[in-house]
C-alpha cells in the first residue's frame, strides 16, 4: 500500500455560489485510519476579524497589510464508499459566510509542523 491520496473534493476547488449549508466532503484513494483525522491534520480556515502588519511595515508606514485566518471549529463525519475508500464529511459548527473564500488544508507525508499526519490504517501517511 502508499500514503492516502485525495481523489475528490466537494464542493471543487475554487467553486462559487456554494449554498452555506454544505458540508466539505473529501474522498480519499483508499481505507484512512479514522483516528488520524482531526483538527490537527484536517482544518479549514477563513479570513479573521484582525490585520496583520509587521513591525518593519509600521515603521515604514506601509499599508499593505494582511487579514488573520479564523480557525473554523466543526465535527467530521466518516463513511466508506463502494469501493472502500475514506470518505470524510467536515461540518462546520456554523453556516459559512457568503462571497468569503474559506481554505481547506489536509497534512500527509510532506507535513514539516506537525507528526500528526493523515494516514491509512496500516499507519502509511
Amino acid at each position: 500500500m502508499s500514503a492516502p491520496l485525495v481523489v475528490n473534493v466537494d464542493p471543487a476547488n475554487s467553486e462559487v455560489d456554494v449554498v452555506l449549508g454544505t458540508q466539505i466532503t473529501i474522498t480519499f484513494d483508499q481505507a484512512i485510519d479514522p483516528a488520524t483525522i482531526d483538527g490537527s491534520t484536517f482544518s479549514v480556515t477563513g479570513p479573521g476579524q484582525t490585520q496583520i502588519l509587521t513591525a518593519g511595515q509600521l515603521i515604514a508606514k506601509e499599508g499593505n497589510t494582511l487579514l488573520s485566518r479564523e480557525y473554523i471549529e466543526g465535527t467530521f463525519a466518516f463513511d466508506t464508499d463502494s469501493q472502500g475508500r475514506s470518505v470524510v464529511s467536515f461540518v462546520p459548527v456554523r453556516h459559512f459566510q457568503p462571497n468569503v473564500r474559506y481554505e481547506v488544508l489536509l497534512l500527509g507525508l510532506d507535513a514539516s509542523l506537525t507528526i500528526n499526519v493523515i494516514a491509512n490504517p496500516a499507519g502509511e501517511g
